[in-house]
């Protein structure tokens, strides 16, 4: 079976604001949006935007400060990496006021490399196997948590080419079929000031080139009133 599976979980730590806000007035919850999109919706736009690298071949997700935090960003809903590195990772991150967040805290994407006969489905049943497996996961904003982020479960509605969003050219590969599953959150615009955000989550493996899985990622995010 030709596939790569990659696994993307995020952790953002413990938070300061200027002023005091209530963490669940911003969480989108399951069945809701914020500007025409839905956390579904939103899930293959976001795989693309991870895998868009600068000059140096460096994306979002190896981006080691948050240097990368504004790059390739669109609309009003801004996106958040995680890393594919197991250690703990501090970004910062300058955000404009109105604008909604949307990050991972844990998700899976399986997808076909050129060539390969796998099929939409298979890509779907392959995400979706993994992430069935027992999970340890969690959200806090300024040291608030987040409830219930179990509820936070979404798939991808339809398969993807996970290098959709890179140049068209004559030597651009394309990976697809792909499909993605896992746990998202989408926090509305926070007002401007100086946040904490952190998302963790954890996975063990029985088998022995997945072992322990999991991520410790950091955002200290500050909304700019423009």
């Amino acid at each position: 079976m030709r596939q790569l599976i990659a696994l993307l979980c995020i952790l953002v730590g413990p938070a300061f604001a200027d002023g005091t806000i209530d963490v669940r007035d911003y969480v989108v919850g399951p069945g809701q949006g914020f500007s025409g999109r839905t956390h579904e919706s939103l899930i293959n736009d976001w795989w693309q935007w991870a895998y868009l690298l600068d000059e140096r071949g460096v994306g979002p997700t190896t981006d080691e400060t948050g240097a990368l935090c504004a790059a390739n960003q669109r609309g009003r809903i801004w996106y958040l990496a995680g890393s594919f590195d197991a250690g703990r990772v501090q970004r910062q991150c300058e955000i404009p006021a109105g604008q909604a967040v949307f990050f991972p805290i844990i998700n899976h994407v399986a997808y076909a490399l050129p060539g390969s006969s796998e099929t939409c489905s298979s890509m779907k049943y392959t995400a979706t196997k993994i992430m069935n497996r027992k999970i340890t996961l969690g959200v806090t904003l300024d040291g608030q948590e987040v409830p219930e982020v179990e509820r936070f479960r979404f798939r991808s509605p339809v398969c993807f080419d996970l290098l959709g969003r890179r140049p068209r050219g004559e030597n651009r590969l394309r990976y697809e079929p792909a499909a993605a599953d896992g746990y998202w959150m989408l926090l509305r615009p926070l007002p401007p000031g100086r946040y904490e955000l952190t998302f963790y989550a954890y996975q063990s493996w029985t088998s022995w080139y997945l072992g322990f899985t999991g991520q410790n990622i950091t955002y200290d995010l500050t909304v700019v009133d423009e």
